[in-house]
């Protein structure tokens, strides 16, 4: 029975006689797939607002990276300027360290050189008071026998004074006698 024509086929086609279960399989299969279809529809505007939710978000995490980025490169600058700081600092601390250590040892130097100078100048003057003592104490034996040998021709002047004084009025006596 094939036509040539398409009028025949449409005819043919409605002359075939389907089941009525057939149809009922192939009317739930086609709601089936609609509901599929509006279901994978409605699944990729669900997908296209997720993904541009997603992008979004992204773009704000990218955003928020950029700024962290910054903000670690900065800490890090400032990390990098105390860490440099700090070791500056202990190397001044280190150099100071070493010149109070330097001062300490040239102050405990200096003090022994003074104890050492100042014992020498201590038995010099000791040494010289000794000997000045000493001499004090000849020159006051010699002053108490100096003065001693003063008092005694000053008795001895006295005496021959009063001899003379003797004398001269016995001269004077026996002038007067004459």
């Amino acid at each position: 029975m094939p036509h040539d024509d398409g009028n025949g086929f449409v005819e043919d086609t409605y002359r075939v006689d389907l089941p009525a279960r057939f149809m009922a399989r192939l009317a739930q299969q086609y709601t089936g797939e609609e509901a599929r279809e509006s279901k994978s529809i409605s699944q990729e505007d669900n997908l296209r607002r997720i993904n541009g939710q997603l992008s979004e978000h992204i773009r704000s995490v990218e955003s928020s990276l950029n700024i962290l980025k910054v903000e670690n490169t900065d800490l890090t600058t400032e990390i990098i300027n105390s860490k440099m700081h700090v070791a500056s600092t202990e190397d001044e601390k280190g150099h100071l360290r070493h010149q109070l250590n330097q001062i300490k040892q040239e102050f405990e130097q200096y003090q022994k050189n003074m104890s050492v100078a100042y014992e020498k100048q201590l038995k010099e003057l000791s040494l010289e008071n000794r000997k000045l003592c000493e001499r004090n104490t000849n020159l006051v034996e010699q002053l108490t026998d100096t003065e001693s040998l003063l008092i005694n021709m000053k008795l001895s002047f006295v005496e021959r004074e009063t001899e003379f004084e003797a004398l001269k009025r016995q001269l004077y006596d026996s002038k007067k006698v004459k």
